[in-house]
Formats: structure tokens, sequence, C-alpha cells
């Protein structure tokens, strides 16, 4: 009923021929899922849309179909008037008053009212004046976070598991974050998946100089099994696919946990193949569904696979189906113009806005936050990149450029007039 009112209400905005477009009745229903799962972004929404089956039996597109991607969800945007949307308000209004699911309250506010804009970021007050809204108007990453999957990616050698152990110290303790250190945050308990460092010696150091609460922290190493014919007991690694039941019966004695990280997630993958999509998704899906039920945000640590190419998400190691079942993808990079500074960037997100960058460097053993954010995406980072490798004299590093430049001079002058077999030219 929904779809054929619809397609006679937005009926004169659709021309009679052409390319297919998006039906009405899918449009608006991919702006339900971004209203349901606060995602404030058409590209999110697309993404969000793309990688869940549950959401495309919803929205009513074969498995084989192509969802449409945030540009056409712009397009359709642009074509309707606000006519359209108020009705369509309206009508599920009714609907929802139809079935009883409205009751009408009458809320009383011991307050001053203030009439406002609808930028959540600025106050605009009766005098026309503007004031810029404390952080608690805000919903920070971290609070995005919660609930949800989470991944971070970057090449070795990058600080990944410092950032990572600076995370579990700001959650034992209720430290603000690096993007909000004034806004403190609930103290929690956090889960440890650390199989590329030693607990003793440089985890529990790292912490320490972190200002971390040690006690808030557990860090799992394996799962005690034992051997049904000796009746001697054993322990082996962790497995996501195999051992999560006890990872939850971790959650229900340890309630107050609010993160769990797995560094690196490959190592914890068991018998499932990380190349292969559909066995990531399914060892994924029930993590996701933990994340959700004891909203705990679940970061997962993974190097960049090597000579990928493309679009940021694509670079981490492994199926594509670990980007694609995460909320948020953060990426790490070294800055070009500083050896010691690292980015972290913004490579896909489909629970809050676009988000700026953060750097960092490490000192002491520790991370240290720059206040000023860094205004770039994974993606313009992976371009600036590009144009460096394809135009060299343009590149930062001046010694490096000159070696190019000379390498390519002398290649020229070698191959003029005739032409070199490659291996002598090797």
């Amino acid at each position: 009923q929904f779809d054929g009112w619809l397609e006679t209400l937005c009926a004169d905005f659709y021309a009679a021929g052409g390319r297919p477009s998006i039906a009405p009745g899918g449009y608006f229903r991919m702006l339900f899922i971004g209203d349901f799962e606060a995602i404030e972004s058409q590209r999110g929404i697309a993404w969000r849309c793309q990688d869940s089956l549950s959401l495309r039996t919803f929205l009513k597109f074969a498995l084989n179909e192509a969802t449409p991607d945030h540009f056409r969800l712009s397009k359709i945007g642009d074509r309707l008037p606000l006519d359209v949307y108020e009705a369509v308000f309206a009508f599920v209004l009714k609907r929802g008053d139809e079935h009883g699911l409205l009751k009408g309250k009458t809320v009383g506010v011991d307050s001053t009212l203030r009439k406002t804009d609808g930028d959540a970021r600025f106050m605009k007050m009766e005098d026309g004046s503007t004031h810029l809204a404390p952080h608690s108007l805000r919903k920070t990453a971290a609070e995005n976070a919660i609930g949800k999957l989470i991944l971070l990616t970057g090449d070795p050698g990058l600080g990944k598991s410092f950032v990572t152990v600076d995370m579990a110290a700001r959650v034992s303790t209720g430290e603000g974050w690096p993007d909000c250190y004034d806004q403190s945050q609930p103290v929690g308990s956090v889960i440890l998946f650390n199989c590329e460092d030693d607990i003793a010696d440089t985890v529990l150091p790292q912490l320490n100089c972190a200002g971390g609460d040690p006690s808030k922290v557990i860090a799992l190493q394996g799962v005690s099994t034992i051997d049904n014919t000796t009746g001697e007991g054993r322990q082996r690694g962790f497995s996501l696919d195999a051992d999560l039941p006890k990872l939850i019966d971790v959650l229900e004695v340890n309630r107050d946990v609010r993160l769990v990280m797995i560094d690196p997630v490959s190592a914890y993958c068991g018998a499932t193949d990380s190349h292969k999509n559909a066995e990531v998704r399914a060892m994924l899906a029930p993590l996701s569904d933990m994340a959700s039920k004891y909203r705990v945000a679940v970061i997962m640590v993974t190097h960049h696979a090597k000579g990928s190419g493309g679009k940021a998400v694509y670079r981490a190691i492994g199926s594509l189906a670990f980007a694609a079942a995460s909320r948020a993808v953060w990426q790490v990079e070294k800055d070009r113009d500083d050896d010691k500074r690292r980015l972290i960037l913004m490579a896909k997100i489909n629970i809050g806005e676009e988000a700026t960058g953060l750097a960092y460097r490490l000192k002491d053993g520790a991370v240290c936050w720059e206040e000023t954010p860094v205004v770039m995406t994974a993606d313009e980072y992976l371009a600036q990149e590009d144009r460096t490798e394809r135009h060299p004299r343009s590149g930062n590093k001046g010694e490096q450029s000159i070696a190019v430049q000379q390498a390519t001079e002398w290649l020229a002058k070698k191959l003029t007039g005739c032409s070199v077999q490659a291996k002598i030219v090797r």
C-alpha cells in the first residue's frame, strides 16, 4: 500500500523514459534506515544498504541487484519537493497512530525556552548572537562507536598498537578522547586481544605510560581445554568463529566492559578463510550482534595488503567484508613531510557525519596527540600519493625526486634512436 501510494504521489517528478531510477518506495526506505540507525550522510546510508542482506529484503532489492549509491540518492532528493516529504511524514504518522504506536503526552520543561536554529553545533539566541554549543550537544566518534564494529588499518611500524593501548587507557580511567579532551566519559573495562606483543613486558608498560588502570583491562590470551583422552589441560589460541560464546561469558561477568580490542583480527579468525567474503561475513555477523547487545565498541586492527590500490577501504588485508561489516574504517598513515608524524584518517563512516582526522607522535613510549584536526580523508591522502608517484618531480622528498628525474633522463638518452632489450637496461 505504501509503495503504490508513493508511486502516485511522485509520478509527476519521474520521467516516462530514460534510464531506470530509484523507485520512490526504495528511496524513502533508505531514508528510514538512515533515521533508524542514526546515519547522517547519504554516503553512509548507501554503504549500509549495500552490505546488509536483511536490509536488501526491506528495500525490496534482489541479491544480484545493485543498491543505489549516494550520488543517485542525492539526485532523487533534489528532484522531490518539500511537499512530498511532508506527505510521507504524515502518512507514516497516521499509520503509527492507527496501530497504537503513538501516545500523546504533555511534557513540562523547567527552564527558559530559546529559539534555536537546526544546527546542533551552534545555538542562535533570540538576540541574534551565535554561540558554539558545548561538547555535550554533539556526539563524539567514541559515542557513535558503542555497539559497532570499527576497523583500524595501517602498515606495520606506524604505532597502531600504541594507539589501541592509548584507547584502552582512556576507557579504563574515563579520560576524554583526543578530539574532545574537556569531555569526560564513563569509566569502563576493556577486553584486549593482542597476540603480537607480550602482555607483561610490552603491553602493561605501555598501558602504565598512557596513564591507564591495569585493573580495568582484561587480557585474553587463549582458551583452556581438557584433552578427552589424557585428561590433561591445554591452552590454544582464541578463535572468533568457534569461541565467541566464551567471550560472551566474559562480558556477562564483567558488565562494565565498553571496549573490545582485537589486534590483529587476522590472528583470531580460526578456521575462517580471511580472504573469502562469505566466510568473513559469517564470522563477523555474530560478533556484530554481540557488540550491539552488550553495548561495546569492537575495534579490529589489521595491516594493509601489499600493492593495494584504489579506494582506501580496499587497502585492508584479506576480504573486503572486514571493511564492509565495519561501521567505520580508520587508516593510519605516515606524514610525507614529517617521518615522525602519524595521521589517522577516515576511510569510511556509517555512524555519523564525515569526520576530520587526527595526528600523533610517539614520544617516550606514549602517544602524543595533536590538538589541531587533520582536514583530509584517507582517499584524499591516497590521491596525493598517486599524483606524487606519477609526477615524481612534484613530490615532497627532494632527494628522491632528483634521483627519479636523473634515472628518467638516463633512460630517455639510452633509448634515443634505438630499441634495447629490457634485460640489458636492467
